[in-house]
């Protein structure tokens, strides 16, 4: 403890003041009396009123001594002196994920943080610096090595909480590299704990504190929602969770459509996950959107929705002469439209427009708008390069796969494949399948269109009967026709890369709200 005032001590010699008081109280006069019978107490005041007689303790003097001492006490201003949480170069992070929305103290846990740390930047002494870092997903700085008050407020007034969750490695990391030069450096953290942790135990250079903000609140969310046919029928699941210290029975709303379904209820353990099923489904369900009835402090964890099968179908045109092997396959696809016409009722001009036209044995004078997919062309010069007549083959090998196309596709199942179109392919275009003696499948983009091309007859190999065939032709339709979000689940507050196909001249992107 250190003393503020230590000069007002001097204000104590009034203790011994009031204890010299009571040694030197007045003597009395003398008198007769008839009797000391009710006298014994003056008796004994008037032996204590001797100069210098033993001093007797009574309550006045105790009061009057505590009294001078509290005085004493207050005037010298005695303080503790403690390590101020931001004093010498503080690196904060602020935690910004979407638990920092939650409601389990006055207006919410991100705006505490923040009131918080805008105290800490009031008191920042005149040799101390400040940094900012605002963590969510990806951590961000706001500000760094600052001591101007007015410039950290402007940047804390800057951070926003978001729906991500917390990537606690990626904050530190970023964290410690601005501590780089500084001997008094420190890190900060400011959030609630609910961070994604880090894969391995992290070794930093710099102490590290955490200030904790909010309380124990229970909790219960929707981790993911989904549908998938089963034995022909249509049917929704939804996985949720118990973040609680005790059981919790939550009911969960379901909507197709806009509409409702039903209403099912999931009792879970404390801290466990469940799933609950829907089904069957109309057919017609376009999308799904599922709702958690919780009176939580967080309830943006509460909705979910899903896109039923493919969001978009693509409808591609198979030109063959009754090829069983590819109408088996792309009847396998999901997100096509199939349609089939033999060579000798094709029509460019007529037919149509196609997302995709796959020629076999067949190709026409004229090419159709769209992406491309040729099976065994005639002899001649196209939009993809040159094919010769036929050569025998002596391996297959693989060879440049930037599309994909080859992913979970076994090569070496493919034992038989007599011959192949001698193919010269076009700059653009790169060789997947290969032979010693000329490229099998080659594909690639020009001028927004995407194509490729089997140099075989598929009626020449074993390729057709073996299970790597469907995969490969999948591969290539996702190529061909990708869906606008691939990964299924999408979260909240993250990017999302949108995949359009050649030759689309706009995107609509509708929120659930159909906005």
């Amino acid at each position: 403890m250190n003393l503020l005032v230590p000069a007002a001590l001097a204000f104590a010699i009034i203790i011994p003041i009031i204890l010299v008081f009571y040694f030197l109280r007045p003597k009395r006069q003398e008198r007769v009396i008839g009797s000391t019978l009710l006298w014994h107490q003056a008796l004994q005041d008037v032996q204590a009123s001797r100069p210098w007689q033993r001093l007797r303790i009574t309550p006045l003097l105790l009061l009057q001594i505590l009294a001078a001492i509290v005085i004493v006490l207050v005037l010298s201003r005695p303080a503790i002196f403690a390590r101020s949480p931001v004093s010498g170069d503080t690196i904060i992070v602020l935690q910004s994920s979407a638990s920092m929305q939650a409601t389990d103290i006055p207006s919410s846990r991100f705006q505490d943080a923040k009131n918080q740390i805008s105290d800490f930047i009031d008191t920042l002494g005149s040799g101390d610096h400040l940094s900012l870092i605002t963590m969510a997903h990806t951590p961000e700085v706001l500000i760094a090595h600052s001591q101007d008050k007015s410039q950290l407020h402007a940047a804390l007034n800057r951070a926003q909480v978001t729906n991500q969750d917390a990537d606690l490695g990626q904050a530190l990391s970023l964290a410690t590299s601005l501590t780089a030069g500084h001997s008094d450096a420190q890190i900060l953290v400011v959030g609630d704990g609910h961070v994604i942790q880090p894969d391995q135990t992290l070794v930093l250079p710099v102490p590290v504190r955490y200030l904790r903000i909010g309380t124990d609140a229970p909790n219960a969310a929707l981790l993911a929602l989904a549908s998938r046919v089963v034995q022909g029928n249509l049917v929704a699941l939804a996985q949720v969770a118990n973040y609680s210290h005790q059981q919790r029975t939550l009911p969960v709303e379901l909507y197709a459509n806009g509409q409702l379904v039903s209403v099912q209820s999931i009792t879970l353990a404390a801290e466990a996950t469940g799933s609950i099923q829907w089904g069957p489904l109309n057919t017609n369900t376009q999308y799904l959107h599922a709702h958690l009835i919780s009176q939580d402090a967080m309830t943006i964890d509460h909705d979910a929705w899903a896109i039923v099968g493919s969001s978009i179908h693509g409808r591609t045109l198979l030109v063959t002469n009754g090829n069983s092997f590819l109408l088996a396959a792309m009847r396998q696809q999901p997100g096509l439209d199939l349609y089939t016409i033999t060579p000798n009722k094709y029509n460019a001009k007529t037919v149509g427009n196609f997302d995709l036209t796959i020629f076999d044995g067949y190709a026409p004078p004229t090419l159709p708008d769209g992406d491309l997919l040729f099976v065994n062309p005639p002899n001649g010069s196209y939009i993809f390069g040159k094919v010769a007549p036929q050569v025998k083959i002596s391996r297959i090998d693989t060879g440049t796969d930037t599309i994909n196309a080859l992913s979970n596709v076994d090569v070496s199942s493919i034992h038989v494949l007599t011959a192949s179109h001698q193919l010269t392919p076009a700059l653009w275009a790169q060789s997947i399948l290969s032979a010693p003696e000329t490229p099998l499948l080659i594909a690639g983009e020009t001028n927004n269109r995407r194509v490729a091309v089997f140099g075989f007859d598929l009626h020449d190999s074993d390729l057709p009967l073996q299970p790597a065939f469907p995969i490969l032709m999948y591969n290539l339709t996702n190529w061909f026709l990708p869906q606008p979000v691939m990964g299924g689940q999408s979260l909240a507050g993250l990017p999302v890369s949108v995949q359009t196909w050649p030759g689309s001249e706009s995107v609509t992107i509708t929120s659930p709200a159909k906005q």
